[in-house]
């Protein structure tokens, strides 16, 4: 049996254990909390395409947001990118990409790893080989952005991780065209459109805009 105090002694022990346990976990977060937006659909791949039409190699994905405001100095508006991990089933052909929150990203516009923008969750497409497009291949996203930046979530897309139109690049990690639309908006379609028209947009405009703008959350 044991005695008063070494019961004392041992409930004391577990209540600091669960408090420097939650301690650890929410310090871990810490640099992810901010705004935080879901996204969770499943829709067939021509629905989700970019107007070009691209496919994924075995050099993507690169995955990115992009944020307010896009201008003739900053034509693709503040831009966030990861390299998430990947692993492919080829017999059952589905694709599976990882978002990892306390994978640090990268902020294309100064070059800089930073904790500004989190990815977690997972994005499967089924259906799925590389470097061809299947039209009515199924791409399930459940993931979560965490935007600490203040600024709007204006773009959100899946690129390819090579430039397969470029002969000395070729077969090289190279952050490609988009493959796969997350989430466009009113305000990406008519920036990128003026910013094209008036030759300050760095993408061919069929590159930026999806095959079919109604079926990407525009919101």
């Amino acid at each position: 049996m044991l005695t008063r105090n070494q019961i004392f002694a041992c409930v004391a022990a577990i209540v600091i254990l669960v408090v420097l346990v939650i301690v650890l976990v929410s310090g871990s977060n810490e640099a992810y909390r901010g705004d935080t937006t879901r996204f969770q659909f499943q829709k067939r791949a021509s629905d989700v395409v970019s107007k070009s039409i691209h496919t994924l190699s075995r050099n993507g994905p690169y995955i990115d947001v992009h944020l307010k405001d896009m201008n003739e100095e900053n034509p693709i508006g503040e831009t966030y990118y990861q390299r998430p991990l990947s692993s492919y089933d080829e017999e059952k052909k589905i694709l599976s990409i990882y978002l990892d929150i306390e994978q640090p990203t990268v902020h294309m516009n100064s070059n800089t790893v930073c904790t500004d923008i989190g990815y977690g969750g997972v994005i499967t497409i089924s259906d799925f080989v590389y470097g061809e497009y299947n039209p009515d291949s199924m791409v399930d996203v459940n993931i979560a952005v965490c935007n600490k930046t203040c600024r709007d979530i204006i773009g959100f897309h899946v690129h390819d991780g090579e430039l397969s139109n470029t002969k000395s690049t070729q077969g090289f990690t190279h952050f490609g065209p988009i493959v796969y639309f997350i989430k466009t908006t009113e305000y990406w379609i008519r920036k990128a459109t003026e910013l094209s028209k008036a030759g300050k947009f760095p993408l061919p405009l069929g590159d930026a805009l999806a095959n079919d703008r109604l079926k990407v959350d525009r919101t």
